[in-house]
Formats: C-alpha cells, sequence, structure tokens
C-alpha cells in the first residue's frame, strides 16, 4: 500500500523550507531549503515550483 503523501511549504522571512511529508507515518521525507525572495514574487514562485518539482522527481525515483 503506498503511502499518502503532502507537500507542506513553510515560508519564513529569510528562508522557505518545502518538504514531502508522508502523512502515514507523520514523518518529513526530503526537504529543501531556498532563501526567501522578497522583491520578485514571480521568481519566488518559480523558485517554489522548481523545488516542488524536485522533491516529486525523487519520490516518483
Amino acid at each position: 500500500m503506498k503511502s499518502k503523501l503532502a507537500i507542506g511549504i513553510d515560508i519564513g522571512g529569510t528562508r522557505t523550507k518545502i518538504g514531502l511529508v508522508d502523512l502515514d507515518l507523520g514523518q518529513v521525507l526530503e526537504m529543501q531549503v531556498v532563501p526567501t525572495e522578497t522583491k520578485d514574487a514571480n521568481r519566488f514562485e518559480q523558485v517554489i515550483g522548481e523545488a516542488i518539482r524536485t522533491l516529486k522527481a525523487k519520490e516518483a525515483s
């Protein structure tokens, strides 16, 4: 049986943490930490998207 997974995002003033979470175990499986972009919302959105794609690819492999 496959675990239920979710992506959690914690946006802080200087760092943003994006984690792949196993909901059944209540455990973070993988995490990426990136600087929080405060001047360019589009760039911040791109960085978040890239991190999510990376986490999804790791889980798929």
